[in-house]
């Protein structure tokens, strides 16, 4: 099994030998002056696009979005590009090189879930509501965008509420949350609040699991 590259080995990047001279860092989240996050760009990549909103809102200027594998390894980091109002990404996600002993990266087929940063809020907040989104297809495009992840428009939306189905920050779901969620039912919405299983779609077995919860509070 390949060793994995450990992500906090950007505050000491001359242990990672040979791979420091490739190794790139994403965002200071702690604010300590080194990055805290390393990723390796290799020879396979794939390109997510997508305009990125956090509880309804543009991302703040100066906020980067990452992406992660199962096993927690940073595979791609990137600032989002303000524009006319709008935060918009694009992310390369690196592939694996075969060539090392390392793992740097996905393979085909791999789940990758995202992670925002928002310099005001010195913390990650993870693509889902109370569940994380696993994210699946990665193939290597060789730098194209990811099938799926082909339209600039697409709305990724980040929340950092812990209650999966409360559209309106309430703390309880009610007649408000039903009527946005049938607004969204049936389309793709990739981390929004009315995908309460984390797959990526609104449809019929989030409808039970918001049925399930109506009225309560959380």
């Amino acid at each position: 099994m390949k060793m994995l590259v450990n992500l906090w080995a950007c505050f000491v990047p001359w242990m990672l030998g040979p791979l420091s001279l490739t190794a790139q860092c994403g965002p200071d989240v702690d604010g300590d002056g080194v990055c805290d996050f390393v990723f390796v760009p290799g020879p396979a990549s794939a390109t997510l696009l997508g305009t990125v909103w956090v509880d309804g809102a543009s991302a703040e200027e100066g906020a980067w979005v990452l992406a992660f594998d199962p096993n927690d390894q940073c595979v791609g980091a990137t600032p989002l590009i303000p524009f006319e109002g709008l935060t918009y990404l694009s992310l390369p996600l690196y592939g694996d090189d075969l060539t090392t002993s390392m793992d740097e990266g996905m393979n085909a087929g791999e789940l990758f879930t995202l992670k925002i940063y928002q310099p005001n809020q010195n913390a990650l907040i993870t693509l889902g509501v109370g569940v994380t989104t696993w994210i699946a297809g990665w193939m290597n495009t060789n730098g194209a965008p990811l099938p799926g992840w082909t339209d600039p428009n697409m709305v990724v939306e980040f929340s950092s509420s812990t209650c999966p189905g409360d559209s309106d920050g309430s703390g309880a779901l009610e007649v408000t949350d039903l009527l946005t969620f049938l607004g969204a039912f049936g389309g793709a919405c990739v981390g929004c609040v009315a995908d309460l299983d984390g797959d990526g779609m609104v449809q019929v077995a989030d409808l039970l699991n918001l049925l399930s919860l109506f009225g309560s509070s959380c």
